[in-house]
Parts: structure tokens; sequence; C-alpha cells
């Protein structure tokens, strides 16, 4: 795929999963894995470009590390991240998250 046929593919993800699951917001993070981050690629404005390191995420680290849907009832892990909720506007009361990997299992 071109970048831009990508980024679209992508952004009609979003749309679809916030018409799904009725969230307030939806992104998408890639792993920066030298850096122990992830990095927000599309999202709600105020969110893009933004890096998020795994320690202050502890959710994200969790669902990259296990493979697996987190929902915040599923786990103790404190999952809000005050500079993502600051960023966008919004106050985090739930969380579900879905990390996507390549036909080996290797988290994207």
């Amino acid at each position: 795929l071109e970048s831009n046929d990508a980024e679209h593919t992508v952004f009609k993800l979003l749309v679809l999963l916030v018409n799904l699951t009725k969230a307030q917001e939806v992104a998408f993070y890639a792993i920066d894995y030298p850096n122990d981050s992830l990095i927000c690629y599309f999202g709600p404005k105020g969110a893009i470009g933004m890096t998020l390191p795994f320690s202050t995420h502890p959710l994200l680290a969790a669902a990259v590390k296990s493979r697996k849907i987190i929902r915040r009832a599923d786990t103790e892990v404190r999952m809000q991240n005050k500079q993502f909720d600051d960023a966008v506007g919004i106050s985090t009361r739930a969380s579900m998250v879905a990390p996507l990997h390549d036909h080996r299992g290797n988290v994207k």
C-alpha cells in the first residue's frame, strides 16, 4: 500500500471502531522498541505524534507484552495516562487495548 492508502485504511478502521464500540475516542499507536515507547499515529487532535513511554501507560505496555486484548475490567493495572487525557481534553474512565500483530505473532 502507498502511504496515503495505508493512512486512509487506518482512518477508516478507527471510524469503524468508534461506531462499533461507541467509544469517545480511538487512537492508533506504533511501537518504538528501541525507546520502549509508543507513538500515536492516528487519533484525536492533540494526541497525534505524542510519544508515550511504556512506563507511563502500563495498560498499553501490558497489551503489547501479553499480545492480548485487555479491558480495564480485566486488570488492576492503572490505565489512565494524564498526558494523553490532557492533550485530548478527556478524562479516561474505561479502556480497551487491542495489539495488532503480524502473521508471526510479532506485535507491530
